[in-house]
């Protein structure tokens, strides 16, 4: 084994990737909480966005009844409907920042699953070459397909939940076009509470594999470092160093 070759294996064994996936899962979970939280705190925007509506169909019927833009009825409506425009736009456009932070953490919690589904695909190849190529245990690589198998359900949980948050989120969307809407904000709420627990139960496990694969790849290395000492390869591979 060359000397970038054992760097390479050097860098398998590396915390850092532990480090990687840490970071971002606890960045996905503060902006899940921030953004359930956010959602919470800034007004009831299915009510906004009804009064919204309501004073849109009256302004609507009130143009339909007189024909005429300037009458008196019209104007009214049209008066009353920017007098609730204006009421309404905080929280509307708090909604608006509620659904474009929700976008965000959507993608960052699939990243981080993500990050675990490429991990142990890599890792699991590389682990079959170097058993492979050193004629180690087969043992080794039981254990690393175990652990796969272990965590992708896992991985695919997180991805799922964030998905099905983000679907009922669309679905209580006070400005989509389904005219209940207003009844599947509880639903959001109670999967955005439940999913927060799942989703970071499903990363402590995916760090609890991430682990153990590095404790793995740690004793693959040092079966390699014996066998590399019996053979003498190191010896020979400093002989032929030009």
């Amino acid at each position: 084994m060359q000397a970038n070759d054992r760097n390479l294996l050097c860098d398998e064994r590396s915390p850092s990737v532990t480090r990687i996936f840490t970071g971002l899962a606890l960045l996905s979970l503060l902006l899940l909480l921030g953004n359930m939280t956010y959602g919470l705190l800034f007004g009831d925007f299915n009510a906004a966005a009804a009064k919204l509506r309501e004073a849109d169909q009256r302004l609507t019927d009130a143009r339909l009844r007189s024909r005429d833009p300037n009458a008196a009825e019209s104007v009214e409506a049209k008066l009353e409907f920017e007098r609730v425009r204006q009421a309404t736009r905080p929280v509307l456009l708090h909604a608006e920042y509620h659904k474009l932070l929700g976008l965000a953490t959507a993608i960052v919690s699939v990243l981080v699953n993500s990050i675990a589904v490429t991990y142990f695909i890599g890792t699991g190849r590389w682990c079959q070459e170097v058993v492979d190529t050193y004629r180690l245990a087969p043992d080794f690589i039981q254990r690393s397909k175990r652990l796969k198998r272990k965590t992708f359900p896992w991985s695919l949980t997180g991805m799922l939940t964030i998905l099905a948050i983000s679907g009922l989120g669309a679905a209580s969307d006070p400005l989509n076009s389904l005219p209940n809407a207003s009844e599947w904000v509880s639903y959001h709420l109670i999967a955005a509470i439940g999913g927060v627990m799942l989703i970071g139960f499903a990363y402590l496990q995916q760090y609890l594999s991430i682990q153990a694969n590095l404790n793995l790849i740690g004793e693959i290395l040092a079966s390699v470092d014996h066998v590399r000492a019996d053979r003498h390869l190191d010896d020979q591979a400093v002989a032929h160093a030009p």
